[in-house]
């Protein structure tokens, strides 16, 4: 499965969430004996704090050089891991529309699915409304981002095994040689602090290949 993570996303985030946790937790106790005057048990615990700090980024530095660059080839899909469940999108069709001076406009149909296999046991069929998503059509170094032409949004809700279909258009100034298409979620906390995660640093990133 080529997802936007290499780490299974409960373990990541329950690492994000207990780390951040625990920060609060060593920093509040810090306080705590400082208020009291007791140095040595403050300074014990701006030391833990450090610790997890190192310790959690150099878990984070990991994985991102564990990664690889994928490209997807087209039809098959690229999954988003939610919680308890995963949100796949393919490629459905794209073409090159030149106008007179050269440029033009590349159009993607991208589809949007939630497979139904991948849910949890006590899940049900309740609706999910998915996270925002960016896409980029990347080409010769440079990246131009996707303006929806018709379709829903990518945060239409979906029920298992539900799909939908979004048009895009890509304003190029030639036609593209070796596009690839990210699509990806906007590069913000927590996504870019989570273990895993293609956003995070130095992460390589999963492509759709054109």
């Amino acid at each position: 499965m080529n997802a936007n993570l290499n780490l299974p996303a409960p373990i990541s985030a329950l690492a994000f969430l207990g780390s951040v946790a625990l920060l609060m937790l060593f920093f509040a106790l810090a306080a705590g004996f400082a208020l009291y005057r007791r140095r040595r048990a403050a300074r014990t615990m701006l030391a833990s704090a450090g610790v997890l700090v190192f310790s959690y980024a150099a878990a984070l530095l990991l994985f991102s050089a564990a990664s690889l660059k994928v490209v997807i080839p087209r039809g098959q899909e690229k999954y988003f891991c939610e919680i308890d469940c995963h949100i796949a999108y393919s490629i459905v069709s794209a073409k090159f529309e030149p106008t007179m001076d050269g440029a033009g406009r590349y159009m993607v149909e991208l589809q949007t699915r939630f497979d139904p296999t991948t849910i949890g046991p006590h899940r049900g069929d309740g609706a999910l409304t998915p996270g925002p998503r960016v896409v980029h059509l990347l080409e010769g170094g440079h990246e131009y981002r996707a303006h929806i032409l018709k379709g829903p949004v990518f945060t239409t809700a979906l029920r298992p095994g539900d799909s939908y279909r979004t048009t895009m258009v890509f304003d190029v100034p030639a036609a593209p040689q070796y596009p690839l298409l990210w699509v990806h979620s906007p590069a913000a906390a927590p996504e870019t602090l989570m273990i895993g995660n293609e956003l995070s640093p130095l992460h390589r990133k999963v492509y759709l290949g054109l």
